[in-house]
C-alpha cells in the first residue's frame, strides 16, 4: 500500500536520465542503484516508477523499506509457523519487481548484513529487476553493508545519483 505522503508521486515527475534506465529495464532485466542525499526525493521516485510499471501492464512491484523488512523478518523469529509474516520468504520468491528503499539506513548488524546479501544475491542470480534507493554511493554502501552486496548491486543496476537538496526543508 503507497504511503499517502507518496501518492502523488508521478511518472512526469522522474528525470530523463532515470526514465531511460527505467524504460529498457524490462528488456535488460537491469534494475537501478538510485542514490542521493537526504531528502532528495529517491523514495518519491521510487514511488513514481512502481506507479509507472503497473501502467506499462507489469506487476505491482513489491515495495519494502529496508528497515522496516528487517523489522518484520525479525518479529516472525519467536511466532509459530502459521502466525508468521512470512515476509523474508516472499521477498527472496518475489519474481517481479521489487524495490528496496534506503538501502544503508538500518542498524547494521551480522543478521541485517546477511540477509541483504541473501535478498540482493538471489535478485542478481536470477537477473530479477530491482530498484534500490540509497543516501550511499557504491563506494559508501561497500564500507557500510560489504563489497559482496555493493559489487552485485554494480553487476545486476544502473547507477543513477539523484541530485538536489532536502526538499523537505525546503
Amino acid at each position: 500500500m503507497k504511503p499517502m505522503l507518496y501518492e502523488k508521486a508521478k511518472y512526469a515527475d522522474v528525470p530523463k536520465g532515470i526514465k531511460w534506465f527505467f524504460e529498457k529495464m524490462k528488456h535488460s532485466r537491469r534494475g537501478i542503484y538510485l542514490h542521493g542525499s537526504v531528502g532528495c526525493g529517491k523514495t518519491h521516485m521510487a514511488w513514481a516508477l512502481s506507479e509507472q510499471w503497473v501502467e506499462m501492464g507489469g506487476r505491482t512491484p513489491m515495495f519494502w523499506n529496508v528497515s522496516e523488512l528487517i523489522r518484520s523478518i525479525k518479529k516472525d523469529f519467536d511466532k509459530h509457523n502459521y502466525d508468521k509474516d512470512r515476509s523474508e520468504e516472499e521477498v527472496m520468491e518475489w519474481r517481479g519487481v521489487l524495490i528496496l528503499d534506503d538501502l544503508g539506513a538500518e542498524k547494521m548488524t551480522d543478521f541485517v548484513a546477511e540477509t541483504m546479501y541473501l535478498v540482493v544475491n538471489r535478485r542478481y542470480e536470477e537477473k530479477l529487476p530491482t530498484i534500490i534507493t540509497s543516501n550511499l554511493d557504491l563506494a559508501q554502501l561497500s564500507e557500510r553493508i560489504g563489497d559482496r552486496i555493493a559489487s552485485r548491486i554494480a553487476g545486476m543496476c544502473d547507477v543513477v545519483e539523484l541530485e538536489g537538496g532536502d526538499r523537505r526543508l525546503a
